[in-house]
């Protein structure tokens, strides 16, 4: 090796030897630039901010309170007059028994409910008033057309009162109002097994299994269904060639499932009549 070859190969050496030590120094200079300054700490979150739990008012309990609180006021609201069918004083009354309703029960048509189920039953019943407030209309000009619609919406209300009934346990009404709720689940049953029901109480009629001495009218029958009927109007419609005449009322206190119920019926002696149809409205 020459002599300018050896100055080569140390300036070549000295040059990787000075690019090593900047290195180095540059390393030591950023480590301590980083240990003056403060180290940064995270706190934990407040457990209040991050774990708040948003809490839904529903409206189910408040709403089956009112509930009842509706029904007993509808059933207790008695008129301090007498009223023709068809007149503007029962017009005045079958209203206020509606809006009675309405007053307590208005607020729960926007509000949420946790049961699904209780919500459309909520809205089913509103809607059943709604529906007889339209049938009232027709009240004092075309009876018949307010009759078929109120005791439709009727049926419509009965049914909810017997859904939410048969669900929820301590629906309990004070003893005068028995009447009226046992009235109501009985018009449910009868709504929802029209065909079953209106088979059985001409069974009697049908298979000729039936009295009629003078003005009364008699038969028995077995109750097969697994419903016990209470506090419902029974009706023996009569008809002579093929025109409606007269009917005749008996009034269904209980008739118990298995049960024999023992139908009595006034009639009226001088009504001429070849038939005779047993219904329920």
């Amino acid at each position: 090796m020459t002599e300018k070859n050896v100055w080569e190969w140390i300036c070549m050496k000295n040059n990787k030897l000075f690019t090593i030590l900047l290195m180095v120094a540059l390393l030591v200079f950023t480590t301590a630039c980083t240990k003056d300054e403060p180290e940064e700490t995270v706190s934990e979150p407040d457990q209040n901010e991050t774990q708040q739990i948003v809490e839904e008012n529903y409206a189910d309990e408040e709403f089956l309170n009112d509930f009842v609180k509706a029904l007993v006021a509808r059933w207790g609201y008695k008129p301090d007059f007498e009223y023709e069918e068809g007149s503007s004083d029962h017009f005045n009354y079958f209203t206020e028994l509606v809006q009675i309703e309405r007053d307590i029960l208005n607020k729960y048509r926007n509000e949420k409910f946790q049961d699904a189920g209780l919500a459309e039953l909520c809205n089913s019943y509103l809607d059943g008033l709604d529906q007889q407030d339209e049938a009232l209309s027709y009240l004092m000009n075309n009876y018949d057309a307010f009759s078929g619609l109120w005791r439709t919406a009727r049926d419509q209300r009965a049914i909810c009162i017997k859904a939410i009934y048969d669900e929820v346990s301590g629906f309990i009404v004070p003893a005068e109002h028995e009447y009226g709720l046992y009235h109501m689940l009985t018009a449910a049953y009868i709504s929802q097994n029209s065909d079953q029901v209106y088979s059985l109480l001409n069974s009697a009629i049908k298979n000729g299994d039936y009295k009629l001495e003078g003005s009364v009218l008699s038969f028995s029958i077995l109750n097969t269904t697994g419903f016990e009927f209470r506090d419902y109007p029974i009706y023996a419609d009569l008809y002579d060639n093929g025109t409606y005449v007269y009917y005749g009322i008996f009034e269904l206190n209980s008739w118990k499932p298995n049960e024999v119920c023992d139908f009595v019926f006034t009639l009226d002696p001088s009504i001429g009549f070849d038939t005779i149809e047993i219904t329920v409205n």
